[in-house]
């Protein structure tokens, strides 16, 4: 609103601050007693006309002769151009401050907070500003020195008010010396506290094992696949850790299918063929169910055995797997939150492995590495994602744990072909999917909801009624939440077997499942979906090698975002890019704190806004914590205190 321009360059529907003279003002009477306020401006260029609506007062101000200031965007009425109640300001008067705030400089737009608009927001943030004192500055003068930063209080009254002639693309990007100063302020104490994390948990003891090169190759042989050279990079990484003093803390990310749980399942192996005992914590009952087949004859081969606990384990069945538990007899033990009841109690627990760890609150995956803690020894920790984040990224992010990337996918995966349709195409994807059933493949059918809803949501028992009228000769099976354990599990395993030739389902399905001969995922409303459930949901498919395919059924009306995610999806199956745009999208959740999904915990920092800026808080961050300077001990106490909290959660990962 500093830029003027002349009034004869006016354009339709483009705003535009515009200075002149007052030609003539009129209070105009109208029905309802709307009455309405019409100034003439004048300039060298041209006239325009003002008006604004139900503030007669203003005549009173606009006196013939005055020069005035108005902000607005044109429109035109009877071939004329106007500006409508545009923000305006009397220049050469005596103002009260309020104009000077709204047009005439760069002038901040706050998103609107209830009832308060940016204009009032402007007003209450001046007010703040004029009563702010000095401030004492948190961060270490070392520190400070080396970013070269703004005073803390210039940043705050720069950011809200910046001077004339500022660079208003800066500002706009969040990339001025005031936003600099503020971002980095946060950052270096986010990743401070992070440092500190990284030491302390370096610090913990764990279990000192020797893992040897002949035990190493016993356990990958029994495996019924060659791994790939990524695996085997990440293997070598965790085994060092089982080896290491201290206790470990590794994140192991990998996209949709990459053979996380190969990895994961060595080390398992590994330390229950030590005499230790092993514990995985899975967020739905499919899940675990699906992890326990596939470990169950990779132990067998060894001489062990798996267990699964969850909450629809028999009681008698329970009591006795309990048993053993606490004696040392079961060494493998598979679960969901019923794991982390009081009654599981463990004689040796050596590893703790989180499976899909972002399904689980920071509390529930401390309560479950509480049970294998005896005095200051810790049981290793594993949590594994399929939602991944390029490496720089998560070192940074996470930087509480080593961090192993599977970067690479088996031999023989090819990418699923992915295509959007309407929904008005799905009568002709029905004959489709009738040709693939003739064929002889299995495909998912997918719904955003149980029940039938209201408007165009396409519920899963809706599409299982018109599947099982269409394709009367095939098995449908239906699976949702609603159904109890028993049910569920009986209609995965009617389709895992290959009797069901079609699994309709909600989200549930999402995570885990593991049925090699799907060939075909049908996504219904698939704009109610987010990009990583999406590429969780088409990673089903494929999983047997060969050709497969997903089909997005988009249903009106579907909002930009919508559009873009269906359109990124389509367009990618690399699961790092996928990622990153949902985390643009979504927010990751708090790496120090239970929130798990929105934002960092950071007000006014954005990590992927601001890349640089955060790698450079790491490295000062390092040096913060490496000091002896008073006042930098003094920074990390208050940092001790300020996040203890949240500290000792993130331990559990």
């Amino acid at each position: 609103r500093s830029r003027q321009v002349p009034i004869g360059s006016l354009r339709e529907g483009e705003a535009a601050c515009v200075l002149g003279e007052v030609r003539s003002c009129r209070r105009v009477p109208g029905p309802r007693r709307r009455t309405r306020v019409e100034v003439q401006l004048e300039d060298a260029s041209g006239t325009v006309t003002a008006i604004w609506f139900n503030q007669p007062y203003l005549a009173d101000r606009f006196q013939r002769g005055a020069r005035l200031l108005l902000y607005g965007r044109p429109t035109c009425y009877r071939d004329r151009v106007q500006l409508v109640n545009p923000v305006h300001a009397v220049v050469g008067s005596e103002p009260d401050g309020e104009d000077s705030l709204h047009i005439g400089r760069l002038v901040p737009v706050y998103r609107r907070v209830g009832p308060l608009g940016p204009a009032l927001l402007r007003r209450l943030v001046a007010t703040a500003l004029e009563l702010l004192g000095p401030i004492e500055d948190s961060l270490p003068k070392a520190a400070r020195a080396a970013t070269g930063l703004l005073d803390r209080c210039i940043a705050l009254r720069q950011v809200h008010m910046p001077a004339s002639g500022s660079d208003l693309q800066r500002y706009g990007a969040g990339r001025s010396a005031a936003h600099r100063r503020l971002v980095l302020e946060e950052f270096i104490a986010f990743q401070t506290a992070l440092a500190m994390q990284r030491q302390q948990a370096r610090q913990e003891p764990g279990i000192r094992r020797q893992v040897s090169e002949q035990l190493r190759q016993k356990v990958i042989a029994t495996l019924p696949f060659e791994l790939t050279g990524a695996q085997h990079g990440c293997l070598r990484e965790i085994f060092a850790d089982l080896e290491a003093p201290r206790a470990m803390h590794r994140l192991l990310q990998g996209d949709v299918g990459s053979g996380k749980t190969a990895v994961a399942a060595c080390a398992m192996l590994v330390v229950a063929l030590g005499g230790e005992q092993v514990a995985l914590l899975a967020p739905t009952g499919i899940l675990a169910e699906q992890q326990t087949r596939t470990l169950a004859p990779w132990a067998r081969a060894l001489g062990l055995g798996v267990e699964l606990l969850t909450g629809a384990t028999p009681r008698p069945q329970r009591r006795d797997i309990l048993a053993r538990l606490k004696r040392g007899g079961s060494r493998i033990l598979v679960g969901t939150h019923a794991l982390l009841e009081p009654a599981v109690r463990f004689d040796r627990l050596g590893l703790v492995v989180i499976d899909e760890q972002h399904r689980f609150g920071v509390e529930q995956r401390a309560a479950l590495r509480a049970k294998g803690r005896e005095g200051t020894r810790h049981p290793d920790l594993l949590v594994m994602t399929a939602t991944p984040i390029p490496r720089s990224l998560a070192l940074t992010l996470y930087g509480d744990l080593e961090v192993s990337t599977i970067d690479q996918m088996p031999p023989g995966r090819t990418p699923v072909a992915t295509r959007v349709f309407s929904a008005r195409k799905w009568p002709a994807l029905l004959d489709a999917l009738g040709r693939a059933l003739d064929e002889g493949q299995q495909a998912f059918v997918v719904s955003p909801r149980i029940e039938e809803a209201e408007g165009s949501l396409s519920s899963a028992t809706q599409i299982w009624d018109e599947l099982s009228e269409r394709f009367p000769g095939v098995q449908i099976a239906l699976l949702h939440g609603g159904l109890d354990a028993t049910a569920k599990s009986h209609a995965m395993h009617r389709f895992v077997s290959g009797r069901a030739r079609v699994l309709v389902a909600t989200s549930v399905i999402e995570v885990g499942v593991d049925v090699p001969a799907a060939t075909l995922m049908i996504i219904h409303n698939a704009e109610r979906f987010g990009l990583a459930q999406l590429h969780q949901l088409r990673g089903r498919v494929g999983r047997g090698g060969g050709d497969a395919h997903c089909w997005l059924v988009a249903h009106e009306p579907q909002t930009a975002a919508a559009r873009a995610r269906l359109q990124t999806l389509r367009r990618t199956a690399d699961g790092f890019r996928i990622a990153e745009e949902d985390l643009r999208l979504r927010g990751p959740g708090e790496v120090l704190g239970t929130q798990q999904a929105g934002s960092f915990g950071l007000r006014v920092g954005d990590p992927f806004a601001h890349p640089d800026w955060l790698l450079e808080a790491r490295e000062i961050a390092g040096r913060i914590v490496a000091s002896r300077e008073p006042d930098a001990v003094a920074y990390r106490d208050a940092l001790r205190r300020s996040w203890k909290t949240r500290m000792e959660l993130a331990r559990a990962g």
